[in-house]
């Protein structure tokens, strides 16, 4: 899991400043080394972009469900080809010049959102794991992703990283929660944000949205 100020673990841009790149799946990866340490460098703009006019801004992290166990099963290179069909499906999502997609290294990617609210971050992260579902179904190998969703106003001068940690816990309880679902980072997850004066107070106060999940 990723920790505050840590740089990503390696991590090719599936879309950034509008235009779309391959994104290889296991070798030629490109780290980022962003001005928020684990924060993708393309993204920062999308950041201060929010900070300055009081826009939301959501961080979707990602992460291919059980992907030790599918190599083990079949072998690397169909792994490369699951974590190919996933890029895609990251890759198709985003749009604009400050939206952003990219990988994290191993099996986690994420989305960055900027002037996304919580309710359309989660409708997005929903789509993106039913799409990814349907495109490993659609290649003979089934799969499916887990994703975690956090949403605030940043403050200028604010750590980003600590909005990715949010969300990579909201993805760690969509993991222990039965996998294949989305989680939301709560009014909790924020308040350290508060703290750390990444966001404003008064943005802790609004409760969160409910979970959307695939599970009955």
């Amino acid at each position: 899991m990723l920790t505050p100020g840590r740089s990503s673990r390696g991590g090719c841009t599936v879309r950034a400043s509008g235009q779309r790149r391959p994104c290889p799946a296991a070798v030629g990866v490109r780290r980022h080394a962003g001005a928020g340490g684990g924060w993708p460098g393309s993204g920062w703009r999308g950041w201060q972009r929010c900070a300055e006019h009081g826009e939301p801004l959501a961080v979707v992290m990602a992460d291919v469900d059980h992907f030790k166990q599918f190599n083990d099963n079949h072998d690397h290179q169909a792994g490369d080809q699951q974590l190919r069909r996933v890029a895609g499906v990251l890759a198709a999502e985003v749009s604009g010049v400050d939206e952003l997609a990219a990988r994290y290294g191993g099996e986690e990617f994420v989305l960055i959102l900027p002037g996304i609210d919580r309710a359309a971050a989660m409708q997005r992260a929903e789509r993106v794991r039913r799409q990814a579902e349907a495109a490993m179904a659609a290649a003979g190998l089934p799969g499916s992703i887990s994703l975690g969703v956090a949403v605030t106003v940043p403050a200028a001068g604010g750590d980003p990283a600590l909005l990715v940690r949010c969300a990579d816990q909201a993805l760690y309880r969509a993991k222990h929660g039965g996998r294949n679902r989305v989680e939301c980072a709560g009014r909790d997850d924020l308040a350290v944000l508060a703290q750390a004066g990444v966001i404003a107070a008064e943005t802790v106060a609004r409760p969160p949205q409910p979970t959307l999940s695939s599970a009955p």
